[in-house]
């Protein structure tokens, strides 16, 4: 399974089953994909990333893997105030860990 069809089927399943815990969410969809390395860029995409945190894929990532910023919060990573932008960016990219296995 590529980048791609992760975040559409995890996109897809969030939708059919919105009452599903997210975890289990993502659970069901990376099935078979332990040590695969996936690439999640994409030039087209808002920050290049199909994981951007502004991206309704990074949206449900960031709901349940970052603990640090509430999903809510990474809007301002796309604030048109560049000092603001880039310290919310480094915040995020210091404190973000998140694996899947």
């Amino acid at each position: 399974m590529d980048a791609r069809s992760i975040v559409a089927s995890t996109l897809a399943l969030r939708r059919s089953h919105p009452g599903a815990p997210l975890l289990e969410v993502f659970d069901v969809v990376m099935q078979g994909t332990a040590g695969q390395s996936l690439d999640f860029s994409d030039v087209a995409a808002p920050g290049g990333s199909l994981m951007w945190p502004t991206s309704p894929f990074g949206q449900l990532v960031a709901e349940v893997f970052d603990r640090a910023m509430p999903p809510g919060d990474c809007r301002l990573i796309d604030l048109p105030y560049p000092a603001m932008r880039d310290g919310m960016r480094s915040c995020r990219r210091s404190q973000r860990a998140i694996e899947f296995s």
